[in-house]
């Protein structure tokens, strides 16, 4: 038998709990059950007016913000969310500062996908299609093109299917960079000895060493312009 408020029982009421000498003492007054001490809530009291949620032994007026309601009591989002309405990894409502800070849907990511940019709230958006990877929205924020799109060479920020005048290819990095301030609209090269055509200013080319005409007036020699 036990003791609880000066009678003997078989067994501590439903708002009590048994201490290890026997004795009954009532739960804190949120606790529908409790366990070894009074404020170790097992569940909560439903019949007050107030609500209160279980969590972590506790009877609680509001889940907090990393947990969500599960009937009448609060249970873990994922460790991925900050917040969420589930305990699946897609059921984050808002994402952690740290660890998984970016949003993709409803999901919180370490980071944002290659094709994709993080925008001022921390939200992964997909690049412009003409972007391999970017920092941005738009065409003009790509940081590297697709290799076998039709616009894979890089630009200025940009992606173009062919570098544009006053620059040449560096086929090694797939990049457009710019000819000699030396030459005309063509070049194969930064050097001033690289230019195919030749400025107004300047409107002699003399072929590069090793260079030699071909006698084809369609194959531009390399040379600097005097």
């Amino acid at each position: 038998l036990r003791t609880q408020d000066g009678h003997c029982v078989s067994k501590c009421g439903l708002k009590a709990y048994e201490t290890a000498e026997g004795e009954c003492f009532d739960c804190a007054t949120r606790c529908g059950t409790c366990s070894e001490r009074a404020d170790n809530c097992t569940s909560c009291d439903l019949t007050v007016p107030e609500h209160y949620y279980h969590y972590n032994g506790s009877c609680v007026s509001g889940c907090v913000a990393s947990t969500f309601v599960q009937a009448t009591r609060c249970e873990a989002c994922h460790a991925s969310c900050g917040s969420c309405i589930g305990a699946e990894p897609t059921d984050c409502t808002s994402c952690p500062i740290e660890g998984t800070p970016f949003a993709r849907g409803s999901m919180c990511v370490a980071s944002c996908a290659l094709d994709e940019y993080a925008d001022t709230s921390s939200v992964c958006r997909p690049c412009d299609l003409s972007c391999g990877a970017c920092m941005g929205p738009g065409p003009s924020n790509c940081t590297a093109c697709h290799p076998k799109g039709i616009a894979p060479f890089f630009h200025r920020g940009a992606c173009v299917a062919a570098c544009p005048l006053a620059t040449f290819l560096n086929a090694t990095a797939a990049r457009c960079e710019a000819c000699s301030a030396e030459c005309g609209g063509e070049c194969a090269g930064a050097q001033p000895d690289d230019c195919l055509t030749c400025p107004p200013q300047l409107p002699h080319l003399v072929p590069a060493a090793g260079e030699t005409s071909s006698g084809d007036d369609d194959l531009l020699q390399r040379g600097s312009c005097v």
